[in-house]
């Protein structure tokens, strides 16, 4: 004869009924266990994420199941569900059967039956195409960081090779002295100074003496070499703010920012003798020097340029080696 249920017992079958399907549908692996770990059930979930069969779970524990795979204090965990009725939650990675790394986020808290725990379970949330995901964001951020640092290197060293190559530009191949045309550009910019500012500028322009019969006695490699030195010379007698420069052939300029008519000639004079006595191997070197100065009738870069030359011409003119400043008469000339 049939057993007759009552209604509470009726009531607990179906609700017993509802949380086996609940349990089963969940797309979540679960594993239902005992204080010691055993496990008493399992859903398809559980079979599909980790390609558990029964034999594999039915009669087994925890930690035989997941053995060198789950974190160290299991056990622990398991205790503190069960003793304390706490839900423990941790992430866990692994290597599985086919052995691809896998990521799960754990989550083990405790059945009741109102008053005391009866078993645990364990779910699992597969995160790995996730923590996939992320790994290879950061591998791109860190591709792109990577990619960022070589483009400000190449950058930088874009600039770098930019800076020597202006540098370039504006050197005299033969000298290392600025170029003529740095030494326009430069002088433009120290007359719009001294305009803006009312301080005096002056400019010397020179010539080396009987140059060309240097060249024809000695050869045209002797006569570079003495170019070289008197840029040498120059630039050891000049203060560090001066600019001296090739104007062209064996003429050289000297920009004297700060310097007025007496300054000027006195800068002017030591590098004359700074070139008179260098004590020349193969024969005497001297130059001719005509010096300029910013004033009212003198302003501007071109003026300064016209009325040194004039100078110079009238040092050459009047015996070489030697300096001469222009005059209101040569600027009326």
């Amino acid at each position: 004869m049939a057993k007759q249920f009552g209604e509470e017992e009726m009531l607990a079958i179906a609700a017993a009924r509802r949380f086996e399907q609940l349990f089963q549908s969940m797309p979540i692996a679960c594993i239902g266990f005992a204080a010691d770990g055993h496990i008493v059930e399992w859903n398809r979930a559980c079979e599909t994420a980790f390609g558990f069969t029964a034999h594999d779970l039915f009669g087994h524990s925890l930690y035989d199941v997941f053995a060198g795979r789950h974190p160290e204090g299991l056990e622990a965990i398991i205790y503190s569900v069960f003793q304390q009725g706490a839900t423990e939650r941790y992430e866990w990675e692994f290597v599985d059967g086919q052995g691809h790394l896998r990521f799960m986020n754990c989550t083990l808290f405790p059945i009741t039956n109102g008053e005391q725990v009866t078993g645990g379970i364990l779910a699992m949330l597969d995160m790995t195409a996730q923590k996939v995901y992320e790994r290879q964001i950061e591998e791109q951020l860190l591709r792109l960081n990577e990619y960022s640092l070589e483009v400000e290197q190449s950058r930088w060293e874009l600039q770098e090779v930019n800076g020597k190559l202006e540098q370039l530009a504006a050197t005299d191949g033969l000298t290392g002295l600025q170029n003529h045309r740095a030494f326009q550009d430069m002088l433009a910019k120290e007359v719009a100074r001294s305009q803006r500012d009312g301080k005096p500028l002056s400019l010397v322009m020179l010539d080396v003496d009987h140059f060309k019969q240097y060249n024809d006695a000695f050869g045209h490699p002797e006569g570079d070499t003495v170019l070289k030195r008197v840029a040498t010379l120059l630039s050891a007698a000049v203060r560090a703010s001066d600019t001296v420069a090739r104007y062209g052939g064996e003429e050289f300029v000297v920009i004297l920012p700060g310097a007025g008519d007496a300054g000027a000639m006195k800068l002017a004079e030591r590098m004359r003798r700074s070139i008179e006595g260098a004590g020349w191997p193969l024969r005497q070197v001297t130059a001719s020097f005509g010096v300029s100065t910013f004033s009212a009738d003198v302003d501007s870069a071109s003026d300064l340029i016209a009325y040194a030359d004039k100078a110079l011409y009238a040092s050459k003119a009047s015996g070489r080696n030697r300096v001469t400043h222009d005059t209101p008469a040569d600027r009326a000339a």
